[in-house]
């Protein structure tokens, strides 16, 4: 009998490790950037993984899910577990005062000194995005209406499917393309930006889309009973927990 509850464990502990649909946050996840960006000038770029009228796929890349399991940043994502399916979708936009349209811009941040006034974006500077992921990756824009993207710009990763089981963090940089945009300071218009600005941001996922195995050795001594754990296949995740180190 007590055997048999031994192996019930071992098979829980298995069941368990393996997601119960599809993009759930993995376990012992935290974010891929830091947790505390570094602060943003008024004149520099950011970017957001949860644009107006995006959609995330699958959910655990949504914001409402992302936010529930303590990600309060709009830039990083939360590692997730991937089976493959829906087909993983990453929506993105910049963050700039040269992408919002009708926004007010630093004369600072249009001559690059130190400067009183602002002017006003009349058309947003285009931006690019260059990914990677498993060897595979591409670049897509140029996008023209910065901000205001409809629909936002994303990143696709169809290939996720054939993936083997296994940890995978995808590479997103965000290029301005420098001169693009148009700041009316009075009567003038000026190009902006004047130099390259971009953002470069990891998202890790787990693909996983089988169910964990391994081997189950009981050893028994008398009224002593022990079992062993060998050949796990996917490798077990070791996360830190107060200075010891634990299976995710």
């Amino acid at each position: 009998m007590q055997r048999q509850r031994l192996a019930l464990v071992a098979m829980a502990l298995l069941v368990a490790a393996a997601p119960t649909a599809p993009g759930v946050i993995a376990p012992g996840a935290a974010p891929a950037a830091p947790a505390i960006p570094q602060p943003r000038g008024p004149c520099d770029m950011g970017l957001t993984f949860f644009p107006p009228q995006s959609n995330n796929l699958p959910t655990g890349w949504s914001q409402a899910v992302q936010a529930a399991a303590g990600n309060t940043q709009s830039d990083q994502m939360m590692k997730i577990a991937l089976a493959g399916y829906p087909i993983p979708q990453l929506y993105m936009a910049p963050l700039s005062v040269f992408t919002q349209v009708g926004g007010t811009v630093p004369i600072a941040c249009v001559t690059g000194q130190n400067a009183a006034g602002a002017g006003v974006l009349t058309r947003p500077a285009a931006f690019t995005i260059t990914w990677a992921v498993a060897g595979q990756g591409g670049q897509l824009g140029p996008f023209l209406k910065g901000s205001k993207q409809d629909p936002p710009a994303n990143v696709t990763i169809s290939f996720v499917p054939q993936l083997p089981d296994g940890d995978y963090c995808l590479q997103v940089r965000m290029d301005l393309i420098p001169g693009s945009g148009i700041v009316a300071v009075g009567a003038q218009e000026v190009a902006v930006p004047a130099r390259a600005q971009s953002v470069l941001r990891s998202v890790c996922f787990y693909k996983l889309a089988t169910r964990p195995q391994a081997n189950i050795t009981f050893h028994s001594c008398n009224s002593s009973f022990a079992v062993d754990l060998t050949g796990i296949t996917p490798k077990p995740q070791l996360i830190r927990v107060r200075g010891q180190l634990r299976a995710a």
